[in-house]
């Protein structure tokens, strides 16, 4: 395939504006990091060119946030809606079993707060346990 003369100098003007816009949009995403504590733990948030991501701080580094610890009785759902991060978990005795628990985590980072609730499964349908509201806020520093 021969490229002629005159497309080869229009495809770069195409291509400034378009990798201009890409640089500007990943450095305004990275510039809207909401950070919360609450009630002790730090969670940070990052919403980015291909999708949005969620942290928390362990010892001293930060690692992904809602991965379960063992996959085979705990399976997790990460779900982010604007200000609300969500985080599903459902308990299994075993992998190939319905969940007999789930608990719901909702960060919500315009009003700084943290909802957990706690559910068992009882005649088909989820009976809410417990539930706790924690109020969160910008960490130091």
């Amino acid at each position: 395939m021969t490229i002629s003369d005159s497309t080869r100098y229009c495809l770069p003007r195409y291509y400034l504006p378009l990798a201009t816009f890409l640089v500007a949009k990943t450095i305004a995403a990275g510039a809207e990091t909401p950070s919360l504590e609450c009630d002790g733990q730090q969670y940070s948030f990052e919403n980015g060119l291909f999708g949005a991501t969620a942290k928390k701080m362990t010892g001293a580094e930060w690692q992904d946030f809602c991965v379960p610890d063992n996959p085979e009785t705990l399976t997790q759902k990460l779900i982010i809606r604007d200000d609300e991060i969500w985080c599903l978990s459902y308990h299994h005795i075993t992998p190939d079993t319905q969940p007999f628990a789930r608990q719901s985590w909702m960060l919500n980072t315009e009003i700084g707060t943290l909802h957990i609730a706690n559910y068992v499964r009882r005649n088909g349908g989820w009976l809410k346990q417990s539930q706790r509201r924690i109020k969160c806020q910008m960490p130091a520093g």
